[in-house]
């Protein structure tokens, strides 16, 4: 459970001190009592508490007090912590103000001054059991209303698999109902179980109920192809595949209604889970035009020989062992021969002498055995003087009666200036893919898509968006001193050596850099394409998690540094330290420049600031700094981190909230102020509360755990001088010269 903390609020100081005492003899430790002599005064307080994640059970307010009165002052903290039980302890309290507070406030109690020691016991006690149960009920509600989301969502689960099995079921139907072929589907008895409607035309009939296996050839009239012989039963593809064969076969043919319909048959058995055949299915397919083109083909052939020995093509027959069984002219002059016959002499190795990649000629075959044809296949291949051409050949498989193949034939096409062409092409794309690359490492592609241009050529002088981004900053300790030890040819592999190790914490987390400053980094997170790679997606939802993101980066890259630091040991160099400092707002990113020379750039209050924080992080002693824009922007608040001061930096009329990310510390420094978080947190409120004494006692408390907390040493000197102000009071650290 979070902290709880008791306000009382009296315009009259001896009423404090005596109810603050009471309170404390009753409930003891178990909660922090805070008093306020003003509404104003007390409402400062508790955003200042809620906002440090504390709770507040109960306020016990006066009625007549300056400025704001007790019934209105109980309406605002009602608006403000609804949960908050609110009594009113008064000795003047009018109907109406009470009435006010019980309807615009919820009051819960109302008690007369002076008060009864038992009356205040009873109601403190009512009031906070009250508050815990209100707490501890709206949880369990919050839990079962999880769990009722759990459960309709496993129905909702439940009602899809159901709905896809039946859809698959139906689909699978259609599947076999669409297929070009006949299927049919045997049980393991022999027994006809489906037949698609392909199969009912070429059958001529549909399933027929109470047949038997030895029933198949005389039901549905099968022949042997050829004859007036029956089908034998035992040898029919699909009888064979019940018995555990797979079986291709095409000497089937229906007779039925003075029709003769050749069929080729593909079987193949059905294997249950035990591994045993429970169905046979059978695919079939009417072959009468094929029969009928193989008879047309010995017609064709003499056609063709016209036109083969006459075409501009070349035009080829090629055996199965790689040696050409027919070219025409055409052809033997592409490949450079004086003729046919010389072509066909000479050339007897086709994978061997004619490509120049020997492969190409098995991926010829490969696709001629999978497919019976390729179309376009391009190769380069030599000619007789041993010069290369680039040709394309269209070519099929050619069957003889038994399907199978026995020679290859086709056309070839010289292709030698389109491929000098292409290959020209390929030249200027990829050097021009080169150019965008080189282009994107001085224009990130983000920031191009933040500014919705496609290409760095759609860029225009004075482009420009606002976007809301955080904003990271990074800088070398010391860079001046040390860049002093070294020669500008030091300098720069230095320099190159440390951002090369940087940049990638800054693109693993869907950022981009949008400059160097010398040794310093200026990164950007979120915006329109950013971390989304372009997608068309609303702005709010593309910069969500921007935050988190920059904070990310940041904490790898301390880690990054600790890596490097190794590194530089090892070589004997001196490790280094950085500053990180982050701000979320809204900015304006665009082109500045002229018409010759232009830079993309971001403008804005937030973006000076995040340089500002940067720089505070030398002043703290601390690695990395967010502000509390950052922070109320994190999505996954999961990193180790406290808040450490109201600052004015330089620029800034305002206070601005910061706070420390420790998460990549040392693990033994990271432990000890996660240690001492609530000692601090607490001493960081009596120090704003002007409660210098208690707070000096609370940051020497952190220092004796945790020496190197030089947070918690800042402030020890500061209460020790007692020149700083409480920030409940809207006063913090003055620190704008840095």
């Amino acid at each position: 459970m979070n902290k709880q903390v008791i306000i009382c609020v009296d315009d009259e100081q001896t009423v404090l001190r005596s109810l603050k005492a009471e309170l404390r003899g009753l409930i003891g430790g178990d909660c922090t009592i805070e008093v306020a002599e003003s509404a104003q005064e007390a409402l400062e307080i508790i955003e200042e508490v809620l906002g440090m994640g504390y709770e507040v059970p109960i306020v016990i307010s006066d009625y007549v007090m300056p400025n704001m009165k007790g019934d209105e002052l109980l309406k605002q903290v009602h608006l403000i912590s609804p949960k908050t039980v609110k009594v009113m302890l008064s000795g003047q309290a009018t109907v109406e103000g009470v009435s006010n507070a019980v309807n615009y406030g919820d009051l819960y109690r109302y008690m007369a001054k002076p008060w009864r020691r038992e009356d205040l016991q009873t109601t403190v006690t009512e009031a906070i059991l009250s508050y815990v149960q209100d707490k501890q009920l709206a949880e369990k509600n919050t839990k079962i209303q999880e769990m009722n989301r759990e459960l309709e969502r496993l129905n909702r689960e439940q009602t899809e698999l159901i709905a896809t099995l039946h859809e698959k079921e139906s689909r699978l139907t259609q599947f076999l109902e669409a297929m070009p072929v006949g299927v049919s589907i045997l049980n393991a008895a022999g027994e006809v179980y489906y037949t698609n409607q392909k199969a009912q035309e070429l059958l001529g009939t549909g399933v027929v109920a109470n047949t038997s296996a030895a029933q198949l050839s005389e039901v549905y009239q099968i022949y042997k192809s050829g004859t007036n012989c029956k089908y034998p039963v035992a040898e029919l593809p699909v009888i064979r595949a019940l018995n555990g064969e797979r079986v291709t076969a095409d000497d089937v043919e229906i007779h039925r209604a003075g029709k003769v319909t050749p069929l080729e048959n593909w079987a193949t058995p059905i294997y249950d889970g035990d591994g045993n055949i429970s169905y046979a299915i059978v695919a079939f397919n009417d072959i009468t035009k094929r029969r009928q083109a193989e008879d047309a083909l010995l017609q064709a052939e003499q056609k063709y020989r016209s036109i083969f020995e006459n075409a501009f093509e070349g035009i080829f027959q090629t055996a199965l062992d790689g040696s050409f069984i027919s070219v025409n002219q055409a052809l033997a002059q592409i490949y450079g021969y004086d003729s046919p016959e010389d072509l066909i002499a000479n050339m007897t190795n086709i994978q061997g002498q004619l490509y120049v990649d020997p492969m190409r000629r098995t991926e010829f075959i490969e696709l001629m055995e999978n497919c019976g044809e390729v179309s376009e296949f391009e190769s380069e291949v030599y000619r007789k003087d041993g010069s290369t051409v680039w040709i394309s050949e269209s070519a099929r498989a050619v069957f003889d009666a038994h399907d199978r193949v026995t020679y290859y034939q086709g056309f070839v096409e010289d292709i030698t200036d389109r491929k000098l062409a292409e290959t020209e092409r390929i030249n200027f794309t990829t050097e021009l893919f080169r150019l965008n690359q080189a282009f994107s490492r001085f224009v990130p592609r983000q920031f191009l898509q933040i500014l919705d241009k496609k290409s760095i050529v759609d860029v225009q002088l004075g482009d420009q968006v606002q976007q809301e981004m955080s904003i990271l900053f990074s800088d070398i300790r010391n860079f001046t001193a040390l860049s002093e030890t070294m020669t500008p040819t030091d300098n720069f592999k230095f320099i190159n050596s440390f951002l090369s190790r940087m940049e990638p914490a800054i693109i693993e987390n869907q950022g981009f850099i949008d400059k160097y400053i010398g040794d310093g980094i200026m990164a950007l997170f979120g915006g329109r394409g950013s971390n989304l790679d372009g997608a068309n997606l609303p702005l709010d939802f593309v910069t969500r998690g921007s935050a988190d993101d920059a904070v990310k980066a940041g904490i790898a890259m301390q880690k990054n540094l600790i890596e490097y630091n190794q590194h530089r040991f090892n070589s004997g160099y001196p490790p280094i330290k950085i500053g990180i400092g982050i701000n979320t707002g809204t900015l304006m990113l665009g082109t500045v420049g002229g018409q010759n020379r232009m830079d993309g750039t971001v403008i804005s209050d937030a973006v000076n600031l995040a340089s500002r924080v940067e720089a505070l992080t030398k002043y703290y002693g601390v690695s990395m700094l967010i502000t509390h824009a950052t922070f109320v922007d994190l999505n996954e608040p999961v990193f180790a981190m406290r808040p450490i001061d109201r600052v004015q930096v330089k620029g800034k009329s305002t206070f601005v909230m910061v706070y420390e990310v420790f998460e990549a510390d040392l693990p033994e420094v990271r432990d000890r102020k996660l240690a001492t978080a609530s000692i601090f947190l607490t001493a960081l409120h009596q120090y704003m509360s002007g409660k210098f004494g208690e707070a000096a006692q609370l940051f020497a408390e952190c220092l004796q755990s945790n020496p190197l907390d030089s947070v918690a040493q800042i402030y020890l000197q500061r209460c020790e001088n007692q020149q700083e102000r409480s920030p409940v009071l809207s006063h913090g650290s003055d620190i704008s010269h840095l």
